[in-house]
């Protein structure tokens, strides 16, 4: 079981919104410096909440290196980019790695996302992240499968020595009603 310090979405990701304009916008349609300025905004916010004090690096959440090659940028890179520059707070983009391709989540059902993310991150290097509180910063929570694989994997790389916290520019209004 996942135990997490803080976590925070900024706002209800709602299908045909303009918020799901925007999110698309920097994650299918080249457009990254929405998803830094959005990242900005999200760490202003998280900065001010208080609840996030103590944070010592900021990790994204990764995205395999073909699917990367694809979309020529991680939308979780950007977005933790404004983040770190908005809290003062280093991004660390190598520290841990999608090891295995996975197919889209946005079509599966909540069980299939769990069992798609099951073991797809690696650490790297344990030692860089083990006794630190780390940010794992992500674009939109939907069943929370691919944030809690990473943070999984951190956990039992760093045998538990780490604290995790989690932010998501967006939480999925429609699955978190149905839980």
């Amino acid at each position: 079981m996942l135990s997490v310090e803080a976590a925070a979405a900024m706002y209800w990701f709602v299908e045909g919104t303009e918020w799901q304009r925007i999110i698309h916008n920097f994650k299918y349609h080249g457009r990254w410096f929405f998803a830094q300025k959005m990242g900005e905004w999200l760490g202003e916010e998280l900065r001010d909440s208080g609840n996030f004090e103590g944070v010592d690096l900021i990790i994204p959440i990764p995205l395999h290196y073909r699917r990367r090659l694809m979309r020529g940028y991680n939308q979780s890179e950007q977005l933790a980019l404004g983040v770190g520059r908005k809290m003062g707070i280093k991004c660390d983009f190598r520290s841990v790695r999608r090891c295995a391709y996975n197919e889209s989540q946005t079509s599966k059902s909540r069980s299939e996302r769990w069992d798609n993310v099951e073991e797809i991150f690696e650490v790297r290097n344990a030692d860089r992240l083990r006794g630190r509180h780390i940010l794992l910063v992500d674009d939109v929570l939907t069943t929370g499968a691919t944030i809690s694989s990473c943070a999984m994997a951190i956990l039992r790389a760093c045998d538990g020595d780490v604290r995790i916290s989690i932010a998501t520019l967006a939480a999925s209004r429609r699955i978190m009603s149905e839980i």
